[in-house]
């Protein structure tokens, strides 16, 4: 050991001796100290800037050895296994955790609304009781004047919608035809219809022979076609009905207005408080059990029509708004998913916004598009082979 100092127990016999145990050594400036005790190891093993046996240099050793504390294996782990134990929904405010990473949160089984309800609730009390007035002033010329720009302006937010994806379908021809086959329908029955149809595909394939037209004339009046036949065509049945030539339009409209709003309502609310099963890919946020609450909805809602609020004949009894009921019920969700198809095919969400809550008015009345036909064609088979 060194004179004065403690015993050093890793000294050799006969090795000089090292400073004193808590003697503070002392450098000059720009001078390697001299060889002493080093936590490294034995100063004469270690390579030095001049080589094996030389002192090591303190700049060398600080570089290279002084992240040798590091922590052990495993220590990282434990670290976050401790922590990552408890959920925090969000860090301390301001202080980002940047060591482990994002947050484990809690998935929530509830679904937010898309839509206001309450907002889509008044808008469709609202315009039903406007209907309803002109129904009751006017008669079917007040269905008409409700039924034609509907419909026309169903038709433009389709057009809207197509071009808006890419397509050149020309728009006043889709707009124009549609109108024209519920006008047509109302005044002229059913022989009008062939004509208008004849009509719009001539003057379709006019469009772009003239140039007026942009590139891919086939794929354009394919689409023009589609709008024209399931909105024009599916919708100038609203004509055929409030034409009734034994003055029952309007009740045989409600026939079908009724039990469809029916479905829309029971679809909407047990959809949303119940519905967990996806029903098609076309809509998935229509559920099995929204489908079902809506169809039963839908002959409660006939039933009602024909035994409490009068009816009309063919269905004048609980009997036939039954059939009626089960028509809608069946006929209803393929107009809704039809149009489904159509916006998941285009990329959007909604084909307008003129109806707060609701969306476009084609997002109203998809449905109705095809009870129309469907309840023309029950009223005027009805007696044949249904009683």
């Amino acid at each position: 050991g060194g004179p004065g100092g403690w015993p050093d127990p890793t000294s050799p016999p006969g090795a000089p001796p090292g400073p004193l145990q808590g003697t503070p050594v002392t450098f000059d400036e720009g001078v390697d100290p001299a060889p002493g005790r080093s936590v490294f190891g034995d100063p004469s093993a270690a390579p030095g800037p001049g080589g094996p046996g030389q002192p090591p240099g303190y700049g060398d050793a600080d570089a290279e050895d002084a992240c040798a504390d590091e922590y052990e294996p495993g220590y990282d782990d434990a670290y976050d296994d401790v922590y990552d134990d408890e959920v925090y929904d969000e860090p301390a405010a301001g202080y980002p955790d940047e060591r482990r990473g994002p947050a484990v949160r809690r998935r929530s089984t509830r679904r937010p609304p898309d839509r206001d309800l309450r907002t889509a609730v008044l808008v469709g009390v609202v315009f039903f009781a406007v209907a309803l007035a002109l129904f009751q002033v006017l008669g079917p010329l007040g269905g008409m004047i409700v039924a034609v720009p509907v419909l026309a302006y169903a038709a433009y937010e389709y057009f809207v919608a197509v071009n808006t994806a890419g397509f050149e379908a020309p728009m006043p021809v889709g707009v124009v035809a549609a109108a024209g086959l519920l006008i047509a329908a109302y005044n002229y029955g059913e022989a009008a219809l062939p004509l208008v149809l004849v009509l719009a595909v001539a003057v379709s394939f006019l469009w772009y022979l003239v140039g007026a037209g942009g590139d891919r004339p086939v794929a354009n009046i394919g689409v023009t076609l589609l709008g024209i036949g399931w909105i024009g065509l599916f919708g100038s049945f609203a004509g055929l009905l409030l034409g009734d030539p034994f003055g029952n339009g309007v009740a045989l409209l409600l026939a079908a207005v009724v039990p469809t709003i029916g479905y829309d309502v029971g679809a909407l609310f047990v959809g949303r408080s119940a519905g967990s099963r996806p029903l098609s890919a076309a809509s998935p946020n229509k559920t099995i059990e929204g489908l079902a609450g809506g169809m039963i909805l839908a002959v409660v809602a006939a039933v009602l029509f024909a035994v409490a609020g009068g009816g009309v004949h063919p269905f004048d009894e609980w009997q036939e708004g039954l059939k009626l009921g089960l028509l809608v019920a069946l006929v209803a969700p393929l107009g809704d998913l039809a149009e489904s198809l159509v916006k998941r095919d285009l990329g959007i969400k909604d084909m307008g916004s003129v109806l707060p809550g609701h969306g476009g008015l084609l997002d109203r009345f998809d449905a109705l598009l095809f009870v129309l036909p469907a309840v023309w064609y029950l009223a005027r088979v009805s007696d044949f082979f249904l009683t």
